[in-house]
C-alpha cells in the first residue's frame, strides 16, 4: 500500500538529509530497514528533481511512498520531537496532518 504526501521539493529533500544525519537507535531493526529503503527511493528522487529543486523549490509535489516507510518516518519524527528545529518540526507536523486517519489505525 502507497501513501500519498504532499511537500515540496526543498523540504522532500530536507526530510531525506535529516533522516540520513540522525542515527535512529529507539527505531526496531524492521523500521531501520524501511527508513533504508526510504533512502534508496529518496535518492533516486531527489536526482530525477534535481534541477526543479533549484529552480521551483517551493512548488508542492505529492510523492507516494510505501506505508511500512511512512510508519518508520513517522516513528522516528515521533521519537525526536522534543529535540526537531522549527523547520523540522513543522514538516513533521504537515505530514502528520495530511494522514491523520492513517496514523490513528496504526496506533
Amino acid at each position: 500500500m502507497k501513501v500519498k504526501i504532499k511537500i515540496t521539493s526543498e523540504q522532500f529533500y530536507y526530510l531525506v538529509v535529516w533522516l540520513k544525519r540522525n542515527m535512529h537507535n529507539s527505531l526496531s531493526k524492521l523500521q531501520l530497514i524501511n527508513i533504508s529503503l526510504f533512502f534508496t527511493f529518496g535518492y533516486k528522487k531527489m536526482i530525477d528533481l534535481n534541477s526543479e529543486i533549484k529552480t521551483k523549490p517551493n512548488r508542492i509535489r505529492t510523492f507516494s511512498i510505501e506505508l511500512n516507510q511512512y510508519t518508520s518516518i513517522m516513528e522516528c519524527l515521533t521519537n525526536e520531537r522534543n529535540n526537531l528545529d522549527p523547520y523540522t518540526l513543522s514538516l513533521f507536523i504537515m505530514l502528520q496532518n495530511q494522514n491523520k486517519q492513517l496514523i490513528s489505525l496504526t496506533n
